[in-house]
C-alpha cells in the first residue's frame, strides 16, 4: 500500500502534526477509534516509535474498516504530499485476485456449481505444509465424482507450477488394465520417458511398490508439482495389481520429497482399501440428496455466464427456465449442466 519512501515521509508529517499536542497518544486513539486503540501499545514513550507503530497498524488493517483507519490517521495532513495520492489509491484499490477454487464458470467454459466441500478440500490439498496428501471422492452414480476433474483442470490452469495427470479407467477395460499400463500412461503425461518402468518380477507386491516409486520419482524429475488423478477404480473386476498400485501410491505420496511435490486424488475408490492412516486422507462424499444444488447457486452461475458472454438478459428469469421441469434422480445434474452449457 505504501512505498518505503512514502512511509518515511508520512512519519515525518505525522510527527510535525503531533509534536505540538500535549497528549499525542490520546489524540491518535481518539482520531482513529476504539478498535485501533486496543491494538496500539500503551507503553511506547518515544513519539517517533509511537507514530511508526500507529502507521503500521493502519496499513495492515487495509480496507477492513469504513472509513479506512489509514484515512483517519492521515486526515490532519491530508493536503500534504504524498498523502493525496496515497488516499487516492486507498479510495480505488486494485481488485483482489480471484480464488480459482471459487469459480462457478471455469476457464474451460464449463459451469461448476455447488461442491463447496470439494473446494475446501482442494484448498487443503494445495497447501505445501498440509499433512493430507490424498483426496478420495465418493458418491452414488451420476453424482459428479468424475466431474471433479473439471475443477482440478481449472485450478491447475490457474496456478503456474501445478500440473495434473489423469487416468480414467474406461468401462470394460478393468480386466486388461494393470499397474504397468496405468504407470506408463501417467509418466507419459509428465513428458518423461517410460523406458525406466521396472521389470515385472515374481513378487508382485514388491514390484508394484517399485512401480509406484518410479511414477512419483519421474514426477520429481520435472520442475512441476503433480496431482495424480485416478478415476473409476471401484469395479469388482479391477485387477489386483492395479489396486495394489493405488495403495502403494497412497503410501509413498506421504514420504520424503514426494509429500511436498505430489498429491493423489481418487475418484470413486473404496478408501478402506488404503493402508494410510485415515487422518491423512481428505474425503468428499458427494450426495445430491443431502447437499443439492440450490436455486441461488444456479442463479450465481447464470450471472457469471451472462457476464462472460456479454448477454443482456434477466438472470432470474433464465434461472427459473433452467430449473423448470428438471427431473429427480441421477438425470438431474447432467441435464442441469447441459442447460447451463447451452446458455453459453
Amino acid at each position: 500500500m505504501l512505498t518505503q519512501e512514502e512511509r518515511e515521509e508520512i512519519v515525518e508529517l505525522l510527527l510535525l502534526d503531533l509534536t505540538a499536542l500535549a497528549q499525542p497518544q490520546s489524540a491518535l486513539r481518539v482520531r482513529v477509534g476504539p478498535e485501533f486503540s486496543e491494538l496500539l501499545p500503551i507503553d511506547i514513550g518515544v513519539l517517533r516509535d509511537l507514530v511508526v507503530e500507529a502507521l503500521r497498524i493502519c496499513v495492515d488493517d487495509e480496507l477492513r474498516h469504513t472509513p479506512p483507519w489509514l484515512a483517519l490517521l492521515l486526515a490532519p495532513v491530508a493536503l500534504s504530499d504524498p498523502v493525496p495520492r496515497v488516499l487516492a489509491r486507498l479510495a480505488n484499490p486494485p481488485p483482489k485476485p480471484v480464488d480459482p477454487l471459487d469459480a462457478l464458470l471455469l476457464s474451460t467454459d464449463v459451469p461448476f456449481v455447488n461442491r463447496s466441500i470439494l473446494r475446501d478440500r482442494l484448498r487443503v490439498l494445495s497447501s505445501v505444509n498440509s499433512m493430507k496428501k490424498i483426496l478420495v471422492v465418493t458418491g452414488p452414480h451420476a453424482s459428479g465424482k468424475s466431474f471433479t476433474r473439471e475443477l482440478i483442470t481449472h485450478l491447475c490452469g490457474s496456478v503456474g507450477k501445478l500440473v495434473h495427470c489423469a487416468f480414467p479407467l474406461q468401462p470394460g477395460q478393468e480386466a486388461i488394465t494393470g499397474a504397468s499400463e496405468i504407470a506408463r500412461d501417467l509418466v507419459q503425461q509428465m513428458g518423461r520417458p517410460t523406458m525406466g518402468l521396472p521389470a515385472v518380477n515374481s513378487n508382485e507386491d514388491a514390484w508394484v511398490r517399485e512401480v509406484a516409486g518410479w511414477v512419483l520419482s519421474e514426477a520429481l524429475s520435472t520442475p512441476f508439482d503433480w496431482w495424480l488423478v485416478l478415476d473409476g477404480f471401484n469395479h469388482p473386476d479391477l485387477r489386483p495389481d492395479a489396486k495394489k498400485l493405488i495403495i502403494h501410491l497412497a503410501d509413498r505420496v506421504n514420504m520424503g520429497l514426494y509429500a511436498r511435490r505430489c498429491r493423489l486424488i481418487l475418484l470413486g475408490f473404496d478408501r478402506t482399501s488404503l493402508t494410510v492412516a485415515p487422518g491423512k486422507i481428505l474425503v468428499e462424499e458427494v450426495d445430491p440428496v443431502t447437499n443439492p444444488v440450490t436455486d441461488a447457486e444456479v442463479l450465481a452461475c447464470v450471472k457469471a455466464i451472462l457476464e462472460r458472454t456479454g448477454k443482456n438478459a434477466d438472470a432470474a428469469q433464465l434461472t427459473m427456465a433452467i430449473l423448470q421441469d428438471l427431473p429427480a434422480g441421477e438425470e438431474r445434474l447432467p441435464i442441469l449442466n447441459q442447460k447451463l452449457v447451452d446458455l453459453l
